[in-house]
């Protein structure tokens, strides 16, 4: 089956769907599914961005209404089986990919949705505006499955009107490549023996994330561990600002990393003996938890998006409701103390991530899914196949 992935336009992509889709597209089995990101179709004859009247804003906009035109061409090629869309519940993402929703449905093509983020001051205008409910219901309502990452997020859509039998909770996925030839078990040994302890900060560099939390939860414990530092790893909007407060704050033994490619984002796992990562953004699954566990680190989080379906408390570190430095410092002097303790927590979350997390499994859970969409007697006569509710966990 050919499968279109509709995601975000922009250049030069970053970011949680870029990562998802270009592991999915590795990990598929082409046997059954060949991808395709609209955003690379060559098909669409679009102009060269270096047109000097093409802003990258009009440049996105003529790919959108060119895929939509040309979409049903495709289908009847045989080009395009399915479309897969990926928008995350915020205005831009949902008007996008409502259009190519309603394209689907006009031209009788079977379609999924996965929202991958949630933000909840949109959510807050749904709940508010029962028309913009019934808007999304009426078309995103209409695929043949609709994936969210977290139980909170199903029960959301429920009650807006979706049918629950249609809804999926997946997850994000860790790039199976991030382990290879790591020995897991030596790795957790010689990590509970070192005469250090470094904590891993790995995010997008927002305030919200909690990166001045994990700041100031560091500098609570290097009052009391000399031998203890921090990592932190990313890119953002604030990373100019989280610099000049450790420097102009005299906060000593702070490494930053900056934006880190999959080599040294895995030289940073390695490194590390806590994740902690004290985030109140609107998460969908942060896919740095889930990597971080695949590397055995004990994680110290917040009960954020689908953490909270599967996170266990004492057994994967600690889930915490405050953000306060105190208690989040309190929580990582368990680990910094009884290493022995640490190891026990790592080999349970390495187990854990890599047999329900790794993109190669994901796939797997993803392709199903597209089997069961065309399959379906009422997809292929356009009203949209019935899905039985199912958890990826």
């Amino acid at each position: 089956m050919n499968v279109l992935f509709c995601t975000d336009g922009k250049i030069g992509r970053r970011g949680g769907v870029a990562n998802y889709t270009q592991l999915m597209f590795a990990h598929f089995d082409r046997s059954k599914v060949v991808p395709y990101d609209w955003n690379l179709w060559t098909d669409f004859e679009l102009p060269p961005l270096s047109e000097p009247s093409l802003s990258i804003a009009l440049y996105r906009k003529y790919k959108i209404a060119t895929v939509l035109l040309t979409l049903p061409r495709l289908v009847r090629r045989g080009e395009i089986d399915i479309v897969h869309l990926n928008p995350s519940l915020v205005p831009r993402a949902v008007l996008r990919d409502l259009a190519f929703a309603r394209r689907c449905i006009s031209s009788n093509i079977p379609f999924v949705v996965f929202f991958r983020g949630w933000n909840k001051k949109f959510e807050n205008r749904i709940n508010q505006q029962p028309r913009l409910a019934r808007k999304l219901v009426d078309t995103f309502g209409r695929a043949s499955a609709v994936m969210v990452l977290a139980s909170e997020f199903k029960d959301k859509l429920e009650k807006w009107g979706f049918d629950k039998n249609r809804i999926i909770v997946e997850t994000t996925t860790v790039d199976d490549r991030l382990l290879n030839s790591l020995d897991i078990l030596s790795h957790i040994k010689n990590s509970a023996s070192r005469d250090r302890f470094n904590i891993l900060f790995l995010a997008r560099i927002e305030k919200d994330k909690g990166v001045y939390d994990a700041i100031e939860t560091y500098r609570i414990l290097k009052s009391k561990y000399s031998f203890v530092s921090l990592t932190i790893a990313g890119d953002g909007s604030e990373l100019h600002l989280v610099r000049d407060y450790i420097f102009r704050n005299k906060i000593e033994g702070v490494t930053i990393l900056g934006w880190v490619d999959r080599e040294n984002k895995r030289k940073a796992y390695l490194d590390a003996d806590l994740y902690l990562f004290p985030t109140s953004w609107g998460e969908g699954m942060p896919n740095s938890v889930l990597e971080a566990m695949a590397f055995g680190l004990p994680i110290i989080t917040r009960p954020v998006g689908g953490l909270a379906d599967f996170f266990e408390d004492g057994k994967m570190g600690s889930i915490m409701q405050s953000k306060s430095p105190e208690k989040l410092a309190s929580a990582c002097e368990t680990f910094i103390e009884d290493r022995v303790f640490g190891s026990i927590v790592s080999t349970y979350n390495h187990n854990y991530a890599v047999n329900r997390f790794l993109a190669s499994r994901v796939a797997r859970r993803i392709e199903a899914i597209y089997e069961s969409v065309l399959t379906s007697k009422e997809s292929r006569s356009g009203r949209s196949g019935v899905l039985l509710e199912k958890k990826a966990r």
